[in-house]
Parts: C-alpha cells; structure tokens; sequence
C-alpha cells in the first residue's frame, strides 16, 4: 500500500523550499549587493507606503539624496575593488549618522539616499528644515573623516540634497527629483555641502541638461577654440610665452565662460576628450611658432584634475613631443593649488614624472588653495603663478603689496619663476617688476587672441 504520508511531507518540503526561495529572491530585489542597505526600488516603494499610510494629512519626512564628490577619481585611478571598499566604508558611516528609524539606501554608484521619518513631534516647515539641515551636516562630516584602501588614507566629500514632505511633493519620486536637483546645487556651489530645494534649483538643473547636450555636440563636432594670452618679461617688456585658454564661440557671436562649461564637461565626462584636444592644438601652435622663428617661446596648458589621474598622461604627451620635433621645455602644464592637495603624494610624483622629462609645471592661482609651504618646497615646479586677487587695490592697497611681495621672495628663493595674473595698469606692471616677479599677463599687455594674432604680434614685437 502506498504510503502518501511521504508524499505528502516532502510536497511540504519543496512548497517551504520555493517559499524560502521566494523570500529570498524578493529580499535580494530590494537589497544592494555591495552595501548590504536598501536599495534605490526598495527606498522608492518605502517612502511611498508610508505616505500613502498616512491618510489625507501627509506627515514631515525628509529625503536627503547624497552624492560622493572626487569618488570617480579614485575609482578610476585605484581600480573598482578600491572604489568598492569606499563605498562600503561610507555606508556604514551614513548608517551609524542616522536613526533607528531612518533609511539609508544606495541609490546607484556613489549615490545614496536617506528618508528620515517624522510622523509626529514636527509641525512647521521650518523645524523641518531645521532639523534636515543638522542631519545632512552630520552626514557630511563622516564622510569627511579619510578612507583607508589599500593602507592609505583618502579623502573624499560629499554633496548633499534636501527635499521636504509635504512641503517639496507627497510621493517618493517627486522628493527624489528635486532632492537630486538640490544636490547638484550644492556640488555646482563646490561641494562638501548642502542645500534645501528651490524652484530655482530645477530651472537651473534644466539648463545644466541643456548645456551638457550643448557640449556633447560641440566635442563632435570640434566646435572649441584656443585663444592664447602672451606672458611678458616684466623686465624688458618682451613675450616670453603664452597661456593658451580653452574658447566656446557661440553661432550668435557670444561666448559660454569656461568657469561654466569646463565643470559641465567633468561632470559629464568629456573632460578628457577636450583635454586632449587643448594639449594637441597647444603642441601644433608650438611647432607653428619655431617654425615661423620663435624657437624659445613657451606654451601654457591647463590641466583638469581627471586628466592628472590617467596613467599614461606624461608618456603620451612625451610621444607627441617626439612626433612633432618639439623639446620638452617648450610645454607647461598648469595645475591648480587645489588639485595638488586631493592626493598629496600621489600629485607629488606626478609633477616629479613630468619635470624628470623636461616639461614645465606650474602652480595656477597660487595663494587661493592654502597649500602647505613644506609641500611646496618638496615639489620641483618651475613657475608659481599669483592669482589675480592679491592684485586687487594695488599698488594703493599696501597688505596686498606686502602679500605679493612675500610670494615673489619665496618663489625666488625656491629658484622658481613667478608669473603675477590679472595685471591692468602700467601702475602694477612697475611696481610687480620692483617687488622682483618676473613675468606677467593681463589685459595691460593684451588680451587672449587666436594664433594668427599672436604671431602677428611676436612679428611687430620682434623675436622672442
């Protein structure tokens, strides 16, 4: 006789089995592999319950959308398993920053999100606010605090956004949007802050949409343009060299500030790509200018933090010189004070890299990024160029006189050469040259000019 008992216990069984499974399967569709937290779907379907539970009176929740600032450098330049430690330390960071009651999700990436829920104890917009802002701040400053990969520490930051319910919207979209369209308010504003949502927050994330559709096009379209500004021997008068700065003519005649659509194209990533393009035109202007009989004029080129990172950098810069018969020293590459401090030692052996094969590097805007002095005496740069703001008021303005002074000393004392920007006057070309820096630039000697310009310009001046 057939004993069904054993049929009927192992139809339990595998029923048990596929509900496990089941559950498991729908635990793993709300989780984040990597982090272990809430996942973007399982954040979305939270929020809108717990609103939607809450009846017609929708109670004060906060979304806050956070998106690490500097991530992909690291990322790009460590490998993705560091990157992947980053992101695991800083969800346990956020984590610990929170309630109880709050969730922390991983929205995708770098990004994370944090719903703090309030259904009772808060009942003005503004206490809300109040109380959003205390945590976004919390949450910025552990993500502060240096990563460890690989026995080394990193420093990163973050940018945070800030969406309000009822005030910003009454469904879990609508306080994503606009808590992401905040945040990348905080990170146009510079980073490691954060700011509340605004309609005008949304206009201007439009136009950040549009322009980087703009750019995407201008790369394929090679619609960007050189304009290179001489540097006079503050001594003789005489053009030593030339910056050369990156252009966007607009079809109406007009032009888009680089200070505008330089961080538009690192954020999208078409840095690289223009980046490239700005280092090969400047070598082809280089090889221009020998041959038309200014051997010793050199040409200033800056460089974006990402491109800094690319391993091969100075290699392939070295092979286009080769190609083109060009010595080394006829290139500079400017870096910013500020880029020099993401990672200290890392920058530190790429200037070296770039000095062990003769190229030149300079400082940009020196005096704003409050770098170290020590630093600065171990790095072998060639030029230190005085930001344009300690020109301000001179030569009236006597703590700004005595500011450029102590640069121009230091620089000459570390056998490097100073290069004063933003000079306007014949006043500050007299008393720059006095205080003993050596070269300068400014709209008093002339403004930046297409190529053709400057050699019609070294031609009336004479040979460099």
């Amino acid at each position: 006789m057939v004993d069904y008992t054993i049929y009927a216990i192992e139809a339990l069984r595998e029923k048990s089995r596929r509900i496990q499974s089941e559950q498991e399967a729908r635990r793993l569709a709300y989780l984040d592999g990597l982090t272990g937290l809430a996942n973007r779907t399982a954040a979305i379907e939270v929020l809108d319950q717990h609103l939607r539970s809450s009846g017609p009176h929708s109670p004060a929740t906060g979304l806050l959308y956070l998106d690490l600032d500097g991530f992909k450098l690291i990322n790009d330049a460590l490998g993705h398993d560091a990157g992947d430690q980053v992101l695991s330390q800083v969800s346990r960071r956020l984590q610990s920053s929170v309630r109880d009651t709050d969730l922390v999700a991983r929205q995708g990436g770098d990004e994370f999100i944090v719903i703090a829920f309030h259904d009772t104890g808060i009942g003005e917009p503004a206490q809300l606010r109040s109380t959003m802002t205390t945590l976004a701040q919390r949450l910025l400053d552990s993500v502060e605090a240096p990563v460890q990969v690989r026995g080394r520490d990193y420093h990163i930051e973050a940018s945070v956004g800030i969406s309000l319910c009822p005030l910003h919207g009454k469904d879990a979209l609508s306080l994503l949007m606009k808590a992401d369209s905040a945040m990348h308010e905080a990170k146009k504003l510079g980073g490691n802050s954060f700011q509340v949502f605004s309609c005008e927050h949304s206009e201007r994330q439009q136009h950040r949409l549009e322009l980087a559709n703009r750019l995407y096009r201008a790369s394929e379209d090679n619609a960007f343009q050189l304009a290179f500004q001489p540097v006079i021997d503050l001594a003789d008068g005489h053009i030593s060299g030339a910056e050369a700065l990156l252009r966007w003519p607009q079809p109406d005649g007009s032009s888009i500030s680089p200070a505008e659509f330089v961080p538009a194209a690192e954020e999208n990533g078409l840095i690289l790509g223009i980046g490239e393009w700005v280092i090969e035109e400047s070598l082809k202007t280089i090889k221009r200018l020998r041959e038309a009989g200014f051997p010793d004029l050199q040409i200033a080129v800056n460089l974006a933090i990402s491109q800094l990172w690319q391993a091969e950098l100075v290699n392939s810069i070295v092979a286009r010189l080769n190609d083109l018969e060009l010595p080394p020293c006829s290139l500079i590459v400017e870096l910013t004070e500020g880029s020099l401090m993401t990672d200290v030692d890392r920058m530190e052996g790429i200037v070296k890299e770039f000095r062990s094969v003769g190229i030149g590097v300079a400082i940009d805007d020196f005096g704003t990024g409050f770098s170290s002095l020590a630093r600065l005496k171990s790095l072998p740069i060639s030029t230190l160029k005085i930001d344009r703001s300690f020109l301000m008021g001179t030569p009236e303005d006597e703590n700004a006189v005595k500011m450029v002074r102590a640069i121009a000393h230091m620089a000459e004392s570390l056998g490097i050469q100073s290069v004063a920007e933003g000079i306007e006057t014949e006043a500050q070309w007299r008393m720059l040259s006095g205080l003993g820096c050596q070269f300068g630039q400014g709209f008093y000697f002339a403004r930046p000019m297409p190529e053709p310009d400057l050699l019609a310009l070294l031609a009336k001046r004479g040979k460099a």
